[in-house]
């Protein structure tokens, strides 16, 4: 059964995203680039960042945090 939120699947989501908010932690050079890349484009500039490294690095983790900073900006 679905609590129907569209966020996570309930109480189970709510405690998997709170896992990962706890388990990042660290990477505020590529979190200031992202930012950089976000916010100081200025019109019609398109910026592209790369993300690469061995397996496990946590790859993945950051760009999800790079997908919720892009949501909130819009």
């Amino acid at each position: 059964m679905s609590s129907g939120s569209g966020h996570g699947s309930g109480l189970l989501g709510w405690r998997l995203q709170a896992a990962r908010e706890m388990a990042f932690v660290g990477r505020g050079e590529e979190l200031a680039v992202f930012r950089a890349a976000l916010y100081g484009g200025g019109c019609g500039v398109v910026s592209v960042v790369f993300v690469h490294g061995p397996g496990g690095i946590g790859k993945s983790a950051l760009l999800r945090r790079f997908a919720e900073q892009a949501v909130v900006a819009g």
